[in-house]
């Protein structure tokens, strides 16, 4: 995808139109800014739509706080408008840096992050909203990994089915990638076939790590998210799971950094669910972009504070990261990747959006 934009003439010309026939004008966005960390939410048009982490908005004040062509634009227009009126001088702009490549040189596989989150079991499935958690609020945002560890062995296909997947799904067995699956909202069903190589155990484990992409920003009644309606292996509806909520809070954040099993890239990284982390030392802090060309689907964290979200399909592959998240000193930067890991994990940080 591409985001959305329009030239300073399209912009201008209703201003103009509307300030000819003595009415005020409102403009929506005239600064869009940035949907941090999971808070991007989504829309219902024509389907669910996920939002970007940038609000960007093609408007006249960039996210990053830039003065546009549209703003000057604007600006002259009112000034004739107006006639004897002084406008103030912007202030100068903060411009944005580019401090290089940070190379991923380690990870932690799913089964290490859900050794560290709490744990929940259940007969049947449940949803983020009524998981016992956050003081009876349930789970928020994040993601949700739904593990059923008594798959037995099969011979030749066996079926797997997934009903109503809210948001987007990965899901694995034995801790090997087997798919992806996006069901947004929809109710839609999954149907896999997994391999009897994949089911070579008496006790095989099932993951299916749903992520929650972005809540509605209207809707008459409650939104449910994670898995809605049931799984069924061989025809036959699993019971008995465990849930591990991944919200990436600061303080599961500083518990993951201190951890010691993180392993090295050098190693073979294959795909599915994976938290990777490098380091970078900084003299100032100033305004950069991060890009993650190369990943998949999954969300930035940058010195335990999610940044926002990055996608391969377009348009966000590379996120605003404004000065404050940044520390004189050693930084630290974490992509979990749902599907996809370069072979040579990095993100690189300049001073402009590489998408």
């Amino acid at each position: 995808g591409r985001y959305a934009s329009k030239s300073p003439e399209q912009i201008v010309a209703p201003i103009r139109e509307v300030l000819s026939l003595g009415a005020s004008v409102n403009l929506y966005m005239m600064y869009g800014g940035t949907n941090f960390g999971f808070y991007n939410g989504a829309v219902l048009s024509d389907g669910y739509k996920v939002m970007t982490s940038s609000y960007d908005y093609d408007s006249p004040i960039s996210e990053d706080g830039s003065l546009t062509e549209k703003y000057w634009a604007i600006r002259r227009l009112l000034k004739r408008h107006l006639g004897d009126v002084t406008f103030e001088e912007p202030p100068e702009m903060i411009r944005a840096q580019t401090f290089g490549e940070v190379a991923l040189t380690e990870y932690l596989d799913l089964s290490d992050l859900t050794d560290l989150a709490p744990e929940f079991y259940n007969e049947e499935l449940l949803t983020f909203e009524q998981l016992p958690f956050n003081n009876g609020g349930g789970q928020l945002q994040g993601y949700l990994v739904y593990r059923h560890s008594s798959l037995k062995k099969a011979q030749g296909l066996t079926s797997l089915t997934i009903s109503g997947v809210s948001d987007f799904a990965s899901i694995l067995i034995n801790g090997q990638f087997l798919s992806k699956a996006s069901l947004a909202l929809s109710g839609h069903t999954s149907y896999e076939s997994v391999r009897s190589n994949m089911l070579d155990r008496d006790q095989n484990v099932l993951d299916i790590i749903v992520e929650n992409s972005g809540r509605v920003n209207y809707l008459p009644k409650q939104e449910k998210k994670g898995i809605l309606g049931r799984v069924e292996f061989a025809g036959r509806r699993l019971k008995d799971w465990r849930m591990y909520p991944l919200e990436f809070k600061k303080d599961f954040m500083t518990s993951v950094s201190q951890l010691t099993v993180w392993k090295k890239t050098e190693q073979t990284v294959a795909n599915g669910p994976r938290l990777l982390r490098g380091f970078l030392t900084i003299n100032e802090p100033a305004d950069t972009y991060i890009s993650c060309m190369g990943f998949g689907k999954g969300v930035v964290i940058v010195n335990g504070e999610v940044l926002g979200r990055h996608w391969e399909i377009g348009p966000e592959r590379a996120l605003y990261l404004p000065a404050p998240m940044l520390k004189a000193g050693r930084n630290e930067f974490l992509v979990f990747e749902m599907y996809q890991t370069p072979s040579q994990p990095s993100v690189s940080l300049d001073d402009r959006r590489k998408n």
